[in-house]
């Protein structure tokens, strides 16, 4: 696995700040408002170290690659376009530093070797199962209060630990095989599977529909890529969610029955959810600026806040929000493109048979597999985050960086023998004697 190195101050101040976003902010009495100050104070400033490192040419790239020149192409244009519209300062910062952590990403993962990378997502990880299950136990028992009084239990910081997790896992468990020998794959496995678990756990306790579905699709794209317990563990998850379905309605008694998340999975409505709505409303202010956007700082109604009067940096259903602030040439250009390459990468298996016998480095069908995560989780609920952007950048960048060393094939040179001219000379006799 390589020897273990001490971390960069921007490497530091980016797991504080996974740190930060899941901390249950009801044991500090908190807002969750007031806890993402922090997160975006904590990437604000690994934004700076890891410019200050590319300045330096300690990160070994000092020339910007296609993938951060356009992202940061985009970025400028989305800035731009925020100063010409006046929004508030605030407003403009806090998305500045949101789609940022993408930048940060890319930047993350195209200085990172294959080792390093997955160490380093076993680590954050390993923090964030332990940070889950102190959240999942500090609720259940009481001495962590919920963030809402409702019917649901809850805190945003088990939220912000479910989604990073979710989108790890495939790269953890999956990357034992390339990168781990010995009891490091047995540990490297065993984490990845707790961690998913106390994910399945954490949505039957908040009662949370995306939390589970984001869960079952990290295990299935986990599971396409594993080629020995694929379709078998597939068709077992696919049986027990039917037995589930059928066990509700036959025993309304029974206690997945009472569950909450049960109840919100039978009565879902979509065209009364307040996501259908948000979206309705979204397209609405974008009319007349579909192609352009509105910048980075822009907000609108959101349906769920009306009652409050409360203006949204961005909807429920994330992956929208580029479209909102960038329009739709860059949402086709940062999400649509990506997301074609990242399925493509995945449903081929691209490197995974080659690389499992040559155990060099992560193919790129396991990187795209977080993406694809991802994604997942900005179609139904979040994404607009500091963690979860800098996440998608870093497995991007990882996944086209292992795609490019792939496709590096070794140059066979003839071997240079160098003869002394003594030696010439003594054969030059031996061939005239």
């Amino acid at each position: 696995m390589g020897q273990p190195r001490l971390l960069t101050f921007y490497e530091l101040c980016i797991l504080l700040g996974m740190c930060t976003a899941a901390f249950p902010e009801t044991l500090l009495g908190l807002e969750s408002s007031i806890m993402l100050r922090y997160v975006y104070l904590l990437f604000g400033l690994a934004m700076i170290g890891s410019l200050c490192s590319r300045l330096s040419g300690r990160d070994g790239r000092l020339f910007l690659s296609p993938q951060m020149f356009i992202t940061g192409l985009a970025g400028a244009y989305m800035l731009v376009l925020g100063i010409v519209y006046q929004v508030e300062l605030k407003f403009l910062l806090v998305d500045m530093v949101i789609f940022g952590s993408l930048v940060l990403g890319i930047q993350w993962g195209e200085s990172h070797h294959d080792g390093s990378a997955w160490r380093a997502a076993v680590q954050w990880n390993s923090v964030l199962v332990v940070m889950l299950l102190v959240n999942m136990i500090g609720l259940a028992k009481g001495f962590i209060l919920p963030s809402e009084e409702d019917s649901r239990i809850f805190n945003y910081g088990l939220f912000a630990c479910t989604g990073t997790i979710s989108i790890l896992f495939p790269v953890v468990y999956c990357g034992t095989d390339f990168i781990a020998n010995g009891k490091n794959v047995k540990m490297g496995k065993a984490l990845a599977v707790l961690g998913i678990i106390a994910c399945v756990g954490a949505a039957f306790l908040t009662g949370t529909r995306s939390v589970l579905v984001v869960a079952i699709i990290s295990i299935a794209v986990t599971m396409w890529l594993r080629l020995s317990l694929g379709k078998s563990l597939l068709w077992g998850t696919a049986g027990l969610l039917v037995w589930m379905g059928c066990k509700v309605n036959a025993d309304s008694r029974s206690p997945i029955a009472e569950s909450v998340l049960i109840e919100r999975f039978i009565s879902a409505d979509i065209e009364s959810s307040y996501r259908y709505q948000e979206v309705y409303s979204l397209f609405e202010q974008l009319e007349g600026h579909l192609f352009t956007g509105l910048g980075l700082g822009n907000r609108f109604w959101g349906i769920a806040d009306l009652e409050s009067e409360i203006l949204v940096l961005a909807p429920h259903i994330g992956i929208l929000t580029l479209l909102q602030k960038g329009g739709l040439v860059l949402f086709s250009v940062l999400i649509v493109l990506p997301l074609v390459r990242v399925i493509t990468n995945l449903l081929r298996k691209r490197g995974y048979g080659e690389c499992r016998k040559r155990r060099e480095f992560v193919p790129p069908a396991v990187w795209s597999a977080c993406c694809v995560v991802f994604m997942t989780q900005a179609c139904i609920s979040g994404g607009w985050k500091c963690q979860s952007l800098f996440l998608f950048g870093a497995m991007l960048a990882c996944a086209t960086r292992s795609a490019e060393v792939r496709q590096q094939k070794p140059v066979n040179k003839r071997p240079v023998i160098s003869v002394s001219r003594t030696s010439l000379e003594q054969l030059s006799n031996c061939r005239a004697g």
